[in-house]
């Protein structure tokens, strides 16, 4: 590590340090909503209309009239209109935590915005969705079901994350080989959807940054925070935690055997046993169901 990115290091973990001392004294006062003002937050790079129309148009169908914010950067004018016509705010990522990959800092930009809002005392959510944006479809409004403190999602049960080529190599990375051992029996829980109240979302986005900050230099410029996910997950450090199954509020279909996805006539995506997931992860790993979306 030369010098130059030695001090942008100290100085980024000195401001999120100060930062975060401020949001844990505004914490002490703040009162957030119990219903009735969720908000969605999601990342969007170098992607076109195109790519978002899925995720734009289904959740806009599907009932769902709360705030989304998309974390953009590289996108064309035109595409930022699509956004903004269909009621979809857009922050411009800002020029920092470049020691990160985005997959990885995008968690530190989610943390940044609800503490500004907690500082200005605007209008706060009362339930959080982090979503992936390109490969997520809606079927119904997510928030349909009561949703809890937190919850994460588990995907297919096989393979195992110690079998997982991907997860595997992102755990080992991030924590070595003999905590891989440990955790290479547990199902895999996909980071790219989360779902919680405001306070559960917020202590579950400052557990993700103290272990992106504590992992290895050269993991944090690869795009493996579902690394850290993982551990966070299955070592159960947030109390009050659930561990949702698959094919349930959502139904992540990367690793689910073909068979087991159902495409009704009318185009719904739905699980071996016929159930209606509000939200489908990954849909762009089955023909089948990408056909449906397009």
């Amino acid at each position: 590590m030369g010098l130059e990115e030695k001090i942008t290091n100290l100085w980024q973990t000195l401001t999120r340090a100060s930062s975060r001392k401020r949001l844990a004294r505004l914490l002490k006062n703040v009162v957030f909503p119990k219903t009735g003002s969720p908000l969605i937050m999601g990342t969007a790079i170098n992607y076109d209309e195109r790519a978002l129309t899925p995720f734009v148009t289904s959740l806009r169908r599907s009932g769902y009239a709360g705030r989304v914010v998309f974390f953009v950067q590289n996108l064309s004018d035109g595409t930022k209109q699509f956004l903004y016509s269909n009621g979809i705010e857009t922050v411009e990522i800002p020029c920092k935590y470049k020691l990160y990959h985005i997959q990885n800092s995008r968690w530190f930009h989610y943390l940044d915005y609800l503490e500004g809002l907690i500082a200005s005392d605007a209008k706060l959510p009362s339930h959080v969705l982090f979503t992936d944006v390109r490969d997520v479809y809606f079927q119904d409004d997510p928030f349909r079901d009561e949703v809890g403190y937190l919850e994460f999602f588990l995907e297919h049960e096989i393979p195992k994350l110690g079998e997982c080529k991907y997860n595997s190599s992102w755990i080992r990375l991030c924590y070595g080989e003999m905590v891989l051992r440990e955790m290479s029996n547990n199902v895999i829980s996909c980071s790219g959807t989360t779902i919680g109240s405001t306070s559960g979302a917020i202590e579950y986005l400052l557990e993700m940054e103290q272990l992106l900050n504590s992992i290895p230099r050269q993991a944090k410029k690869k795009a493996l925070d579902q690394g850290p996910h993982n551990y966070l997950v299955h070592s159960h450090r947030l109390r009050g935690a659930l561990l949702a199954e698959n094919a349930g509020r959502v139904f992540t279909i990367g690793y689910t055997p073909d068979a087991d996805i159902y495409v009704s006539s009318g185009g719904v995506i739905l699980s071996s046993s016929g159930y209606r997931s509000p939200i489908v992860h990954q849909f762009d790993r089955h023909a089948k169901v990408l056909r449906a979306i397009q």
